[in-house]
């Protein structure tokens, strides 16, 4: 810590704006994993993170920044995890990079001690989650935020990257969200489109893998939650329609996610549950496709950065009406984190 701090210093003295700062911090943790349904159901899992904030303020008062992030899995390589670079001022917050989609106002909490992905069930329509589903990648790149003390609005886009990419894809959403007391609603938008390669559509969106496939799909989401007496709750309803086409054959999946989530903090110990449930409805197979998922997750707080979690949570995938069915998992870990 004394090095990195000496860093900053030489960093600051360095740049010759007054405004100018580098910060920097990391965090670390190790546990136990299980999956009853892995190939390995136990694992011992381990990371570092490092994080470096860059900020500073023109003549005019326009501030800018970027932030870094870099982790190390398992004692393997070192890989970039999300850097973000933005501009802010009077006008709101214009971001680059590794950034957030506008209509997820905000997600469910998760539960475990790395994260057991209980809150991905509610969460599997909203954002760029629908790419896991049609092989494509659909993160955006660019935010744009404005935010008064009780309310906020953001708009956020996919800006394609490699025109000559075999996959392509365009995404808009925006979003907006009113805080009163220690409660908040919210609604979200987002649109996708573009053009998937074979042999990538995901059950149930699978419905012919030899040809590249034109899709359209439209999400609507509602958030809503609150802070009291020590009781955080959250949560999210979403609809989404996904239009496929290859050219011989079309199809139409309407998908319906709702989730909760809790948790209680009583001084150190904070106890965490959460639910979700997402239904796709595909008129060509006349079948529901259902997952469904259940957690509880408990952390107690050790002082100085450090903490001890765990949780333990069931995961169901598609029912008996998927011909690519998964079945139900059974995931747990505990471990401890740090913060520096």
């Amino acid at each position: 810590m004394k090095r990195f701090l000496l860093a900053t210093s030489a960093l600051v003295l360095t740049t010759g704006y007054a405004a100018a700062e580098v910060t920097f911090g990391g965090s670390a943790g190790f546990g136990v994993q299980y999956n009853d349904e892995a190939a390995t159901q136990s694992t011992l899992f381990s990371y570092a993170a490092f994080a470096a904030t860059m900020s500073g303020e023109s003549d005019a008062g326009l501030a800018f920044g970027a932030e870094i992030n870099i982790k190390v899995e398992d004692n393997g390589d070192l890989g970039q995890d999300d850097t973000t670079v933005f501009v802010e001022g009077g006008f709101g917050r214009l971001s680059f990079g590794a950034v957030g989609e506008a209509d997820e106002v905000r997600g469910l909490s998760d539960v475990g001690w790395d994260g057991l992905d209980a809150d991905d069930v509610a969460e599997a329509l909203t954002g760029d989650e629908l790419g896991d589903h049609l092989g494509v990648s659909l993160s955006h790149n660019i935010n744009y935020t404005f935010s008064t003390d009780a309310f906020s609005v953001s708009a956020s886009a996919r800006l394609e990257e490699d025109a000559g990419a075999v996959e392509s894809t365009e995404s808009f959403a925006i979003g907006g969200r009113y805080n009163f007391a220690d409660a908040y609603v919210g609604v979200g938008f987002i649109q996708h489109s573009g053009e998937t390669g074979t042999g990538t559509l995901d059950a149930p969106y699978d419905f012919d893998e030899g040809r590249d496939t034109n899709f359209d799909a439209t999400v609507i989401s509602l958030y809503a939650g609150g802070s009291f007496a020590g009781v955080d709750l959250r949560a999210l309803y979403a609809q989404a329609e996904t239009e496929l086409d290859d050219g011989l054959f079309a199809e139409t999946i309407d998908a319906t996610s709702f989730g909760l989530s809790a948790s209680y903090t009583m001084d150190a110990l904070t106890i965490s549950a959460t639910y979700g449930h997402t239904e796709h409805e595909n008129d060509a197979l006349a079948g529901t496709f259902t997952e469904e998922s259940f957690g509880l997750g408990a952390a107690f707080d050790l002082g100085g950065g450090a903490a001890v979690s765990g949780g333990i949570a069931q995961i169901e995938s598609f029912n008996e009406n998927s011909f690519n069915a998964a079945g139900t998992e059974l995931r747990a870990d505990i471990g401890m984190t740090f913060s520096f």
